[in-house]
């Protein structure tokens, strides 16, 4: 039930609503002070969450330093590139190869004829091949590309593309084309070799009649043949004209003889490494500036109340500073930077010789004052590349099947801290019931709508109060009136 405020009759002269706001500032201590704290959580949390973005995002970096693609580059020349060109893996040794083709592999390419539309109409196959009446008998072609085959049931009222993109929907290596300008239909194997094939056996009459009468392809079974070539003073053979031999694919284009360089691109590996340094640096400063913001202590959140008396600008300078060092000297980033800086300078596992570490091959630490940045000497760098190409390969990715690599240490730790921020503060600046700070925050929020409650109960009863105060003061002046009345009667 609404209170019925009623003030002013008394003549008391009494500013209520004055003195009722200022009842209320005594008892809006608790509430600002909650509503406070869970704005400097929630502002925590969101630090949070911008950690967790830059630390995911050199996580995916790393990925790439897993790689031979990224750590150990090799580039492939070609003398005659008319005739093959080619790549070379990590595995692939820095030497040269001799190429000579005699042969490229190739699949089956069947064509038509001539013209074979015959009707005038190619709105379907009865109206194109038979005159406009759909043969009696059902038309049936077996398809079939080495063990794989599919049967293919002409559908006289549909049309020619139909028809070929049920071939092309078979997935059997197979494709169909009906180029409609030169009137003709064409199957291919989209494979190549020997072992590619197109072999209509199976079809029943009307579909070799079809076949050869309508589309005027033959019906004869035919196969593909190998790519023949000499590598290295060896004749050998390939079902396909790309293929891989020991790290080198190989991309055969005509008949002919090159040779192939394949030496370890010292330039694009340098380049690579650097890049990898620059992503730590950008992750690390990222993290540092976090670490090493101001607290303003004495700045703590607006309430709607003070922003009411404060300019735009205001508001913003000061909140500046109120957000400022909510993750300075945090453990948590702490002990991440410590564990990268670690993974960094500890030699990598199972590794012997000169190229054990990051240091071997130019990558240093700087000193703690510069926050933990690595550098790159380039000239160290070349000469380890020189003197073992796969060094970068064998500190970054991993040395066999053991993957002990910088890279994978690198990606532990940041595992490691990113289980750990999104056990304090969540995946994200929403509120989360699973992190220690979002069930801080329900918490707050469970206790500022309950303050909320009480503060509107208190000055309802305040209101009330001064209600009858003033009704009270009325009727005592209601009464003395009456008696001086009586009095000055006599």
């Amino acid at each position: 039930m609404a209170v019925q405020r009623i003030f002013g009759l008394s003549g008391s002269g009494m500013d209520v609503d004055s003195m009722v706001k200022k009842l209320m500032e005594a008892k809006r201590g608790q509430y600002n002070k909650l509503y406070q704290n869970r704005t400097l959580l929630e502002w925590k949390k969101s630090a949070y969450a911008d950690v967790n973005k830059d630390i995911t995002a050199f996580k995916n970096t790393l990925v790439g330093y897993k790689l031979s693609g990224t750590l150990a580059i090799k580039s492939v020349t070609s003398t005659n590139a008319n005739v093959a060109t080619a790549t070379a893996n990590a595995e692939s040794d820095d030497i040269s190869h001799s190429l000579s083709v005699t042969q490229l592999a190739t699949g089956v390419r069947l064509t038509s004829t001539g013209n074979i539309t015959t009707g005038d109409s190619k709105d379907s196959i009865a109206k194109q091949f038979y005159g406009g009446a759909a043969p009696l008998e059902p038309i049936t072609l077996n398809i079939a590309n080495g063990s794989a085959s599919t049967k293919v049931t002409v559908d006289p009222n549909k049309s020619i593309y139909d028809f070929v993109n049920q071939i092309n929907a078979a997935k059997i290596n197979v494709t169909a084309n009906y180029d409609a300008a030169l009137d003709r239909c064409f199957i291919n194997t989209t494979n190549t070799g020997a072992n590619a094939g197109i072999d209509f056996s199976g079809s029943d009459v009307n579909g070799l009649d079809f076949l050869t009468n309508k589309l005027k392809i033959s019906s004869e079974p035919q196969n593909g043949v190998n790519a023949k070539f000499n590598l290295d003073g060896v004749d050998l053979t390939q079902e396909s004209n790309n293929f891989m031999i020991s790290g080198v694919s190989y991309n055969l284009a005509a008949q002919g003889a090159t040779t192939f360089k394949v030496a370890t691109d010292v330039d694009k590996t340098v380049t690579s490494v650097q890049n990898f340094v620059d992503a730590y640096n950008k992750m690390l400063d990222n993290v540092n500036d976090k670490l090493d913001e101001p607290r303003y202590r004495d700045y703590l959140p607006l309430t709607d109340e003070q922003k009411k008396d404060m300019k735009d600008v205001e508001i913003s300078a000061w909140e500046k500073k109120a957000k400022s060092g909510m993750l300075a000297r945090d453990p948590i980033l702490q002990n991440f930077i410590y564990s990268a800086r670690n993974a960094l300078v500890t030699p990598v596992a199972g590794l012997s010789g000169t190229y054990t570490s990051a240091a071997a091959i130019g990558i240093t630490t700087g000193a703690y004052t510069e926050g933990g940045h690595i550098y790159l000497e380039s000239g160290k760098l070349r000469a380890a590349l020189a003197a073992e190409p796969d060094a970068v390969l064998k500190i970054f990715g991993s040395n066999g099947d053991d993957k002990s690599g910088i890279a994978f240490m690198l990606d532990n730790v940041v595992d490691t801290v990113k289980k750990q921020v999104i056990a304090t503060a969540g995946t994200s600046s929403v509120v989360d019931q699973t992190s220690a700070i979002g069930r801080q925050l329900s918490e707050y929020n469970k206790n500022i709508k309950s303050t909320e409650t009480k503060l509107k109960e208190a000055e309802t009863n305040y209101y009330q109060q001064f209600s009858n105060m003033e009704t009270a003061i009325n009727k005592m002046n209601s009464q003395s009136s009456w008696l001086s009345q009586q009095f000055g009667g006599k």
